[in-house]
């Protein structure tokens, strides 16, 4: 797959950056009420929805947009190009005062996400790629804008690898896997798009995820991102995700790496995850 992607990510990055200033705006004085499953969801979340949804609609009329602020149309399900984004990835986070949220938007054709822009509105940290065209980090406190490219670790026994893990969706099958992969160092952090985000840029080498509730608007920019910079992203059977299904969900968990040792450490979790009730495709 070869495109053209420039004007998308221009926008991308206009609209994250925009949603990331309404967000800050807001923070901590956005009310704050419960989705039907139970998750918090605040008024910064649907303002920078409403933002980014409105902007990509006037640019893109005729792309699909998957939104977790949305109710998904089925109608997304025939369009080839579909923006999949999150207003704020980590919104517990980002109630609770702390850095650890995220701005994403990505653009998935026929299921494979090809640009991410992740906005770490708090840090200042802004995330982006295309396909075919690296992954690249805008970092006030290291370089000015689109200088550093991202690039994984060559990091390959898994014993020396440092994991990043959640602080608040952490569970015994968390703990069953880390027991078997033995880190040298485990680093909690955030939302997806934070964690993805430490591997992209070689601050961790490995973020495992084992559950059925991870949605595609927690990964598509990231996922776009970290395979950009040479790492891997998968489920627990080494598949990659697929984005704009039906449910969207990932069924399989959510494996990120630097890529050097993706498969054996899938290879070394594959009796765990089965008795977690993981089954292949």
């Amino acid at each position: 797959m070869s495109e053209d992607l420039s004007k998308e990510i221009d926008a991308a990055l206009e609209l994250a950056i925009s949603a990331g200033r309404v967000v800050l705006e807001k923070r901590g004085k956005a009310a704050v009420t419960q989705k039907a499953g139970g998750e918090p969801v605040t008024e910064a979340d649907l303002a920078a929805n409403t933002l980014i949804v409105d902007g990509l609609h006037a640019r893109f009329p005729s792309d699909a947009i998957l939104s977790e602020e949305l109710v998904s149309d089925p109608v997304r399900l025939k369009s080839k190009r579909v923006w999949i984004i999150d207003p704020i990835d980590g919104t517990r986070e980002y109630i609770d005062g702390t850095n650890d949220f995220a701005v994403q938007i990505g653009l998935a054709i026929d299921g494979v996400p090809v640009l991410g822009a992740v906005n770490q509105a708090a840090t200042h940290r802004l995330f982006w790629s295309t396909l075919g065209n690296g992954a690249w980090l805008d970092d006030p406190r290291t370089s000015a804008r689109r200088t550093k490219r991202l690039a994984v670790t060559k990091e390959t026994d898994p014993a020396q690898m440092r994991l990043t893990v959640s602080r608040w969706h952490r569970s015994k099958k968390h703990t069953a896997i880390q027991d078997i992969v033995r880190p040298r160092e485990v680093i909690p952090a955030g939302s997806i798009g934070v964690k993805m985000g430490l591997v992209s840029n070689a601050e961790a080498d490995l973020y495992l995820h084992p559950s059925t509730r991870c949605a595609e608007w927690d990964t598509c920019g990231p996922d776009a991102i970290l395979r950009e910079a040479g790492g891997a992203v998968t489920d627990f059977f080494g598949k990659p995700l697929l984005y704009n299904q039906p449910d969207p969900h990932h069924p399989l968990g959510v494996a990120a790496s630097n890529g050097a040792a993706h498969a054996a450490i899938l290879a070394m979790l594959d009796q765990t995850v089965r008795n977690f009730g993981f089954l292949p495709r």
